[in-house]
């Protein structure tokens, strides 16, 4: 079974930066939110799982870590809340935090509604300042210069990702491990 009709519902993009760091590019603006929704969530977790165990596997993510940017296109408290069955959302998270052999070097969140920012200055003061030093918050209208700063220029931001101006035509995903068939 292939994991393509899941990838092409959620929009998520995987490639190096300059400096060889895994970039996971996590696009909701180009999420098929309904389509991802009525999915069946073995589906949903198959996917996680299968893209993780790629990220986990990356040369460039073991040896210099992964850095994770969030496009969350000003979705809705409810969307967010709502877009995993919480026993999805549970599974993934605990996946994804336990098991995880890979140093995340930045996380970057773009596009967020005002709920959004609101919970991360709730939580930003428990978060250590090593913690504080690798989460990234754009700004609206500062998309393009951080991005740019962050991963080092548009040659390693997907095309179609945050305001379009990359220049990646494809991503490790579909070059790497489905044969460019994406």
């Amino acid at each position: 079974e292939s994991i393509l009709p899941s990838l092409d519902i959620f929009s998520i993009n995987v490639a190096h930066d300059r400096c060889g760091r895994l970039v996971w590019y996590v696009n909701l603006g180009q999420t098929d939110l309904r389509a991802f929704m009525d999915q069946q969530p073995r589906e949903t977790i198959r996917m996680f799982v299968w893209v993780a165990h790629m990220l986990f596997l990356d040369e460039g993510a073991q040896t210099r870590g992964l850095v994770v940017i969030d496009d969350m296109d000003y979705i809705s408290f409810y969307k967010y809340m709502t877009m995993l069955p919480i026993q999805v959302g549970l599974s993934v998270d605990r996946f994804l935090l336990s098991v995880t052999p890979v140093k995340t070097k930045n996380v970057v969140l773009m596009h967020r509604a005002p709920w959004a920012r609101t919970a991360y200055s709730l939580l930003s003061w428990f978060l250590t300042k090593k913690m504080k030093k690798r989460v990234t918050m754009i700004d609206t209208g500062q998309e393009v210069e951080l991005l740019n700063q962050i991963v080092g220029g548009p040659d390693y931001i997907p095309r179609d990702f945050g305001s379009g101006a990359g220049r990646i035509e494809s991503d490790l995903i579909a070059t790497d491990h489905l044969g460019d068939i994406r």
